[in-house]
């Protein structure tokens, strides 16, 4: 949540501890402002300008309970002062105590009507409820009272899940015009072009290109590598850096390449910079590979800890979905360093020599969009964990008696207002098809309500539209294919990993694709399950690809009849050879290095 400021009660002249703490805290040191500030507060408990300082540094170092103790002290201390209770009510939020947390806020607003702290975190709250209409208007009107980078995060990530990257962007690039150097801003700005149909490649690079000339401003140094044998064939020390080691879209991907990779030649170190759950039990289990946990560390002590563990090619798996990694990774942390899998576009980054992709993705001519040399491993860039048959659901044989069902699992921030009334139009074109869209988020109320409003909006008759919620692993997505003819991609941001799973249930999906290596990743994968006539290039040719399809349901039953199969002996599922492409990838960029 957002964090507070110190209320303007501050003694005439700051005690030196007091001093020294504020600029540890303000150069991301907690852990040594805690026992100064400590000490302070244990000599003048009734200091309100110690007590909340002491709440700011647990709330650094994660230690909310703590954080939370601190804030009620100094609402005992001042219970009346507006900016005391915004600080209650953020530190509430943070030990996950919302409710109380939202009544204090707005206590807050009622004593000071435009207090931005409070108006700030309350947005901040409302979004993570799910209220997204809520948030955005909440941070536009804080906005409006000054600029903040927290309030733009907030408004431009509820505009997405909103439908309107296109807004998302605008209101991010007016924030940066008058505040350029946040780096963690402009990388979501990046991100989100990425989700915007009105964006083209060339401005969606041109942003990209800003961020990596925006760390080199700010921190244009390297770390300080220790030295290491540089011999080419030798065995190497890789790690896999990011936060999708965890239940997702992503995990089944990671899973075929930790589970594959040559222990021999590469040694695997995984570091999840990111919350954890039972499937991250699987990477810090597996046989030959050290795992660690950094999800607190900051860009330095990512480098740090990397640097320590002397790897030789570091590879990114999230982009600027993370831009943490980044940063720290712009510190070269790694001799030689790429990008690969869960960001399909340049990251900007200059310290990134290569991104791994394929021919289909990323042609010949795309590397002007980026900055890192395009590796490609072709047949493809990806490939999924394959199952054992045995263990898929049952595929349920269409009946061509009953309306179609066509759904979307798992679409996100990727379900924009163009890609909803595509959707509609292809149902409306089908006699009784019901559409089903499953996601995390639809598990509250408040986004399954908005996004309800919003397909009815677009012309959709309520009583054929399911919204149901989603659990965040493969079997949560598998099952509910299993109900499903066919299958609706988004764009211009697709998702290339639910046309293998769909695939796996014997499900088609119609996808579109674009001018950028963003907006091709399913293409890529579609062509290789033998679908890419169903890749459109614009809406109007996705909603005629869907009709087609539908329009022949023998012929239609015949295409789900042999997708299985036909997905379990792609290269998309060939665990070890994708992984051999990749280990010879890795120690190609290696030797590239060596060489100079």
């Amino acid at each position: 949540m957002a964090k507070s400021p110190v209320p303007p009660s501050r003694p005439a002249q700051p005690s030196p501890a007091l001093a020294q703490a504020s600029k540890l805290l303000q150069e991301g040191k907690p852990q040594q402002a805690k026992p100064l500030l400590q000490k302070y507060v244990a000599k003048a408990p009734s200091d309100l300008t110690g007590v909340t300082m002491l709440r700011v540094a647990h709330t650094q170092l994660g230690e909310f309970d703590q954080a939370l103790y601190y804030a009620q002290r100094a609402h005992a201390i001042a219970p009346d002062h507006p900016e005391v209770r915004g600080i209650l009510g953020a530190a509430l939020a943070d030990a996950g105590r919302i409710d109380e947390a939202r009544t204090t806020l707005l206590g807050a607003l009622e004593l000071a009507p435009n207090h931005q702290p409070s108006m700030a975190a309350l947005a901040q709250i409302h979004q993570a409820q799910g209220r997204h209409e809520d948030a955005a208007q909440m941070a536009a009107r804080a906005l409006g009272l000054g600029l903040t980078p927290i309030l733009a995060r907030t408004l431009a990530i509820s505009l997405v899940h909103l439908g309107q990257p296109d807004q998302a962007v605008d209101a991010l690039k007016r924030v940066l015009a008058q505040t350029p150097g946040d780096p963690a801003l402009l990388s979501l700005l990046c991100d989100t072009m990425l989700h915007a149909p009105g964006v083209q490649p060339q401005d969606a690079a041109a942003a990209h290109f800003a961020f990596g000339r925006l760390l080199q401003q700010q921190a244009n140094m390297r770390a300080d590598l220790p030295a290491r044998d540089m011999s080419p064939d030798r065995p190497l020390r890789v790690g896999l850096i990011g936060s999708a080691f965890r239940s997702g879209l992503l995990e089944p991907l990671l899973r075929s390449v930790v589970g594959h990779l040559d222990p021999h030649d590469y040694k695997l170190h995984v570091y999840q910079h990111g919350p954890e759950d039972a499937a991250t039990e699987w990477f810090k289990t597996r046989p030959g590979v050290r795992y660690a946990h950094i999800a607190r560390f900051q860009p330095v002590n990512i480098c740090q800890r990397v640097a320590g563990d002397q790897i030789d090619v570091l590879i990114d798996t999230t982009g600027h979905h993370d831009p943490a990694v980044l940063m720290a990774m712009h510190l070269r942390p790694a001799p030689a360093q790429a990008t690969w899998l869960g960001y399909p576009f340049s990251t900007g980054v200059t310290s990134i020599d290569e991104r791994f992709v394929d021919a289909e993705t990323d042609p010949d001519g795309s590397e002007r969009l980026g900055t890192e040399k395009l590796r490609r491993l072709d047949p493809c860039s990806l490939c999924y964990d394959r199952p054992d048959p045995a263990d898929l659901p049952a595929i349920v044989p269409g009946d061509p008696a009953r309306p179609l069902t066509l759904a979307s699992i798992a679409a996100g921030p990727r379900l924009n207002d163009a890609t909803i009334r595509a959707w509609v139009a292809a149902a409306r074109r089908l006699s009784n098809a019901r559409l089903l869209i499953a996601d995390a988020a639809r598990a509250l109320d408040a986004p399954r309500a908005a996004l309800r409003q919003r397909i009815l909006a677009a012309g959709f008759a309520e009583d054929r539209l399911e919204l149901v919620p989603l659990g965040a692993g493969q079997s949560d997505r598998l099952g509910l294919l299993a109900r499903v003819d066919i299958a609706l991609d988004t764009f211009p941001m697709p998702g290339p990993v639910l046309a293998i799973e769909a695939a796996l249930m014997g499900v088609p999906t119609v996808g579109c694709t674009g001018p950028s290596g963003a907006h091709r990743s399913a293409a890529s994968t579609m062509k290789l399950l033998g679908l890419d006539h169903l890749v459109a290039r614009d809406a109007d040719a996705f909603v005629e690809n869907v009709a087609a399809l539908a329009a022949d349901r023998h012929a239609l039953a015949g295409l789900r009849a042999g997708l299985r199969d036909r997905a379990l002996s792609s290269p998309l599922l060939d665990g070890p050879g994708f992984s051999a492409r990749f280990g010879q990838a890795v120690r190609e960029l290696w030797k590239a290095r060596v060489a100079g």
